[in-house]
């Protein structure tokens, strides 16, 4: 006789659940505009991806599932400052990258943030290249990546694709 607290799920049956976890990721992660790629800037309003800051991104809709339009990626290598209408671009820091399997998830992903050294931060060159970070998570979806992006550490910090 077999009850609930001894049965098993199948192994086939966990992949399955986990399948349609992340189609269901795929569908419904929100769109982040194509003003988010990695080029330079000159003048203009800097956004950052934090709920509430006066300068909050347009699309930015605080933590959760997203996705670069047009199918770019984030980052997987420092970039220059004011680039995406920020000072400072997150890229994936972590040593794996992005997943290469469909439906493969990667957690714990480090997200690095240059921070700039000089007064408060506003005068100077890069100090740090991964002065402030965050962890988020990425789903590879086959014709794009799905990100699990909390907001960022600070201001004029900006998620992008490349």
């Amino acid at each position: 006789k077999t009850t609930s607290s001894t049965m098993k799920i199948p192994t086939s049956s966990k992949k399955n659940k986990k399948r349609k976890n992340s189609e269901k990721i795929c569908k419904k992660a929100r769109v982040l505009r194509k003003d988010r790629k990695h080029t330079p800037y000159i003048s203009g309003c800097q956004f950052c991806d934090r709920q509430g800051a006066r300068n909050e991104s347009p699309d930015w809709e605080g933590p959760g599932w997203y996705k670069f339009a047009g199918g770019l990626k984030m980052s997987e290598t420092y970039l220059q400052p004011n680039r995406c209408r920020a000072y400072s671009v997150g890229y994936v820091a972590d040593c794996k990258g992005h997943p290469g399997k469909l439906y493969e998830m990667r957690t714990n992903v480090k997200i690095c943030f240059p921070v700039r050294s000089g007064i408060f931060g506003i005068f100077g060159v890069q100090a740090n290249k991964c002065g402030q970070s965050v962890k988020a998570k990425i789903l590879n979806c086959g014709k794009f990546y799905a990100y699990y992006l909390p907001n960022t550490p600070g201001c004029n910090e900006r998620y992008c694709g490349a």
